[in-house]
């Protein structure tokens, strides 16, 4: 990941990482509506309201992925 590879400065420098535990993980990703339901709140951007509402205009959006959400916002999901 680096500025030239579609990622943001604060994401590098790249390091290897070991996994040295098992851990799980989802298949699916999480629906807006999950989240919302989770957390009591939607900042997804692609919905009705969010800053890229134009571009799903008359879609219902509760079963598109959830994004937006900060890496503390994703914690939080999980810890609840």
């Amino acid at each position: 990941v680096g500025r030239g590879h579609g990622g943001n400065r604060d994401e590098t420098p790249m390091h290897r990482v070991e996994i040295t535990r098992p851990f799980w993980l989802g298949i699916y990703p999480v629906t807006q509506e999950q989240y919302a339901k989770v957390m009591r709140r939607n900042p997804s951007q692609f919905r009705k309201g969010g800053s890229r509402a134009d571009k799903v205009e008359g879609l219902d959006t509760k079963r598109f992925p959830a994004e937006g959400m900060s890496y503390d916002d994703t914690l939080a999901f999980c810890r609840k």
